[in-house]
């Protein structure tokens, strides 16, 4: 399925595959969020020029989160921009075939040697009975201590490290979302109620709970926002950038708009999320979204439905989609208001027409604007071919050899190289059968490079 949306209350869901039949549906059913709906977001930000995402995202998820989880009424509570610390290990394939290892080897040695269990108590019973207590230093926590840890030992005495076969860094968990306040390292809480609760109380409760953070406790530099009960005061953006993106050109862009929409004239401040869908709630490397705060209505002169016309005419010449719109009156259904349209594809259908060219129909109409679908029909990928028969003829392990290369690959800012040197060659990487022989990866799977359809 895939999305597309005009001004005058339409959106529509295209399929893949050739249409067989319309559907148009009232904006009370939900077509973007989950059920519950958004119901507040509160960005924390740092002026401060020392300060980092990393610092930022931590000092929120540690003095934030819990008091907002408190509060009556909230249910779902998660941080975007998620920079939490993380230990990456960056194997190397050649040094890790050399000793006879698989990435499955290293994550047993992690386990075993990174454990949080303490040992028993334990009593001696003797005609004055004392008790020890045992204890040990438990998880590692700096890279040092996961470097050390011992992978192979010989009997001469000769050890193999994991600092042998990999390197070990302390860094972000996650590289694909960059979130941004004006311009400054942020990380935004988005906060969902309970079932039943009244939204307006607990909008007022998460105020009231953010007041009671001691004012010393917060870092110089350190400022909080909570985006307004009133919608009307805030605007969404939302821009696609051309499929396979990088994520540096895609946080490139996201800037640019942001620094537009900060120069009209009623804008009070722009939250900017580069990789984040804000329709869908999804993380996509290809797009970027923006809550664009507005000051209040006593003190602009333009309505918001005035402010979007200046920022469409504004980023009209940029060479990437850009829409603005405005929330839904009532959250809980839809992310902007509207009606939905779902084109539904019959397998065994005789007629011919495409959803892209549904969509072109539509966009020949004069009554209607802001189309946007989230179906990618020619989104580059690698389609992974795995020969089941080669692999049990070699004692291979499909789900093994598909969690080996996830190891390998990862999801940092390596990752698109690292892909890209297996994808040309993968007896690069290799993994052991069941008799513990190394199998190289040509020898049961390939890929195919392609431009196909994706759903976003």
């Amino acid at each position: 399925m895939a999305l597309a949306r005009w001004k005058s209350g339409l959106v529509v869901l295209l399929s893949s595959c050739t249409i067989a039949s319309v559907t148009i549906v009232a904006t009370s059913e939900r077509s973007f969020f989950t059920p519950e709906g958004d119901l507040i977001y509160v960005n924390i930000y740092s002026t401060h020029l020392e300060a980092d995402s990393k610092f930022v995202y931590s000092f929120a998820q540690v003095n934030f989160l819990p008091e907002i989880q408190r509060v009556q009424g909230v249910g779902n509570v998660t941080i975007l921009g998620d920079r939490g610390n993380a230990v990456r290990i960056r194997l190397d394939p050649a040094r890790m075939r050399a000793n006879n290892l698989t990435p499955q080897d290293i994550k047993n040695a992690l386990l075993g040697c990174s454990m949080v269990d303490s040992p028993e108590r334990r009593a001696m019973h003797f005609e004055q009975s004392k008790q020890y207590e045992l204890t040990h230093v438990g998880r590692a926590t700096r890279p040092e201590q996961y470097e050390n840890i011992v992978l192979k030992a010989a009997p001469d005495g000769e050890v193999l490290k994991l600092k042998d076969v990999g390197k070990v860094e302390l860094d972000s968990s996650f590289h694909d979302m960059f979130l941004d306040v004006d311009g400054f390292p942020a990380a935004m809480i988005v906060v969902k109620p309970t079932h039943g609760s009244n939204a307006s109380k607990v909008i007022e409760a998460v105020k009231a709970q953010l007041k009671q953070i001691k004012p010393e406790s917060i870092p110089p530099g350190i400022e909080y926002q909570v985006v307004p009960a009133d919608r009307r005061d805030l605007i969404y953006a939302a821009v696609e950038l051309p499929q396979g993106s990088t994520f540096e050109y895609v946080s490139a862009k996201c800037q640019e708009v942001a620094a537009i929409a900060k120069s009209v004239e009623g804008v009070s401040s722009v939250t900017s999320l580069a990789g984040y869908q804000i329709r869908t709630e999804n993380r996509n490397s290809s797009a970027g979204s923006f809550l664009i705060q507005l000051q209040d209505r006593a003190d602009r002169k333009q309505p918001s439905g005035q402010i979007i016309k200046e920022l469409e005419e504004k980023c009209r010449t940029m060479n990437f989609s850009v829409e603005f719109f405005e929330p839904p009156a009532v959250p809980v259904f839809v992310a902007a208001g509207g009606f939905s349209v779902r084109v539904l594809g019959m397998k065994n259908s005789n007629t011919d027409v495409r959803p892209d060219s549904f969509l072109d129909e539509l966009l020949n109409r004069k009554d209607l604007a802001n189309l946007f679908k989230l179906l990618a029909s020619k989104f580059p990928h690698h389609e992974l071919v795995i020969k089941n028969d080669v692999a049990i003829k070699n004692g291979v392990s499909i789900a093994s050899s598909l969690q080996n290369l996830t190891h390998i690959v990862g999801d940092d800012k390596q990752t698109e190289q690292k892909l890209s040197q297996f994808v040309a060659d993968p007896s690069r990487l290799s993994l052991k059968n069941d008799r513990g022989v190394q199998v190289p990866f040509s020898t049961f799977m390939e890929f195919k490079t392609k431009q196909g359809t994706i759903d976003r």
